[in-house]
């Protein structure tokens, strides 16, 4: 039963996790992983205070376990907790550091959307290795923000069309700080409609996998 959830979790199944969960966490209730699973399966179905009480009380059970805290401080984040879904993604790094990408992106994106880029920004590196995402244009070094170095800066595509134009916004903000060559890779489609809004930005489309 408790594979059966785990599987069924990750098949973004809630309904037959939940079952299995509970029916493992029945026949053995110091059973973890099963309370792991029956709080993932209830923020699946969108039951975050459910998720919270399970991941609580599992807490209880075993503290400082790594994937209880996660799964506590994504359901306080959902519930708009953000001070304490910190707390527990803190709390889930300091006990599971190697293992944390999950949690220290999740705090990233708190803290970034609470005004603290330098803390924010670090943790939030973790994006990659917690999406599973191949970093692009690797063995380049990255801008740290220096204002107005020369040389060339590539801008590259991490997300979707609607993150793309959000960020479109900060162009001549950019434009101003880097006096250097820019090139900025973007969805195809936005390509013609963005061209006349830069001065000296070259924008690509996202396939092209070198640029010279």
């Amino acid at each position: 039963h408790s594979n059966i959830a785990a599987a069924a979790v990750n098949a973004r199944r809630p309904r037959a996790a939940l079952y299995h969960a509970k029916e493992a966490y029945t026949a053995d209730p110091k059973n973890i992983p099963a309370l792991v699973n029956m709080s993932e399966a209830f923020m699946q179905i969108g039951q975050h205070e459910a998720a919270a009480a399970v991941a609580r009380h599992g807490l209880n059970l075993a503290p400082k376990y790594p994937e209880l805290l996660l799964n506590l401080g994504v359901a306080h984040g959902v519930l708009g907790r953000p001070n304490a879904a910190a707390a527990y993604f803190r709390e889930c790094i300091a006990v599971n550091s190697r293992g944390a990408a999950l949690a220290k992106k999740n705090l990233g994106q708190i803290l970034l959307s609470q005004g603290d880029f330098a803390e924010g920004w670090t943790h939030y590196a973790a994006r990659f290795e917690a999406d599973k995402i191949q970093p692009r244009y690797t063995g380049h070094l990255e801008w740290d923000g220096t204002p107005q170095p020369q040389g060339q800066l590539i801008v590259a595509a991490e997300q979707g069309l609607g993150d793309e134009i959000l960020y479109l916004s900060m162009l001549q903000d950019l434009e101003r700080a880097y006096q250097g060559r820019i090139v900025w890779e973007a969805d195809a489609r936005l390509i013609p409609l963005i061209e006349r809004t830069a001065l000296r930005t070259r924008f690509i489309p996202r396939s092209i996998a070198h640029i010279e």
